[in-house]
């Protein structure tokens, strides 16, 4: 177990990383190598939403100062179900 959440932890602060510099694929793939019932989970999986969910806003926001009303609406339809996702709190084990 103690391996197992030394490994989690190093994914935890690749999947920050990875967030900071806006590279969702490689936290989502971070964020997978984190076991469901690991203590790093949660956070790392709140932070992944968090940062998702804003980027999607900002996408949503430079599609309507562009006038682009279809990737606005798919923009703001991700983001919203990042927020939700975010608002509803840690999930149970196994959910993702």
């Amino acid at each position: 177990k103690a391996v197992m959440e030394n490994k989690a932890d190093t994914a935890q602060r690749k999947v920050t990383d990875a967030l900071k510099e806006k590279k969702y694929s490689v936290a989502k793939a971070e964020l997978d190598k984190i076991p469901a019932d690991s203590v790093y989970r949660s956070d790392a999986k709140a932070a992944y939403d968090a940062a998702v969910g804003t980027a999607a806003t900002d996408i949503a926001e430079q599609a309507r100062a562009l006038e682009l009303p279809h990737l606005d609406r798919g923009a703001r339809r991700a983001g919203g179900l990042a927020e939700r996702r975010v608002a509803q709190g840690p999930r149970r084990r196994g959910d993702v």
